[in-house]
């Protein structure tokens, strides 16, 4: 291949493909292995990469199944990842997704869920956090694994902030005379 033809496959400037063609350059070897490959050898190459990518995915079933148990559309683990991905606008697929998950998912399908390399927990965090299962019944448990830690309010009504009313008084006066 050309130097223009590798800087547009590998969507390199061209200026480094020039850069590599020097012998000085520790990149020279690969450079002399590009200009030396055609073009139909690199897009079989290149296809077998995208293979080798979809082989080394983790296969999760389990998450298919728990996401698609109670649901009318049948979601795929692209629909998955993209739900924990890190854009603003959630759809209400990607909703309806994150919602089972915290519902119904453990420790252990978490850790498999960050397993897939685009999920980090920082995304699974920010998911948690924006969904209504941080309110819900649910949410100590998922508390627990994020180490989220809530401040404490002082508890209302203890003597140091309890305002005393009349009623107060009345009640007093009726305890000491029946006393």
């Amino acid at each position: 291949m050309t130097k223009s033809e590798i800087s547009k496959r590998l969507a390199v400037p061209l200026s480094t493909i020039k850069d590599w063609s020097r012998p000085d350059n520790r990149k020279h070897g690969l450079f002399l292995f590009l200009s030396k490959i055609r073009q139909e050898e690199f897009e079989s190459i290149d296809k077998r990469s995208v293979v080798m990518k979809d082989r080394n995915e983790p296969k999760y079933h389990r998450l298919l199944h728990i996401v698609n148990r109670n649901s009318s559309e049948t979601y795929t683990l692209a629909d998955i990842k993209h739900a924990f991905d890190d854009s603003d606008k959630k759809t209400i697929d990607d909703q309806l997704i994150i919602e089972s998950f915290f519902k119904e998912c453990d420790e252990d399908d978490y850790k498999r869920l960050l397993q897939f390399k685009t999920i980090t927990k920082k995304l699974v965090k920010s998911a948690y956090r924006n969904s209504p299962s941080s309110r819900s019944l649910y949410h100590d448990y998922w508390d627990k694994v994020f180490h989220i830690m809530y401040k404490k309010s002082p508890i209302q009504g203890t003597p140091d902030n309890v305002a005393k009313t009349n009623g107060m008084s009345v009640i007093k006066k009726m305890r000491e005379l029946h006393a």
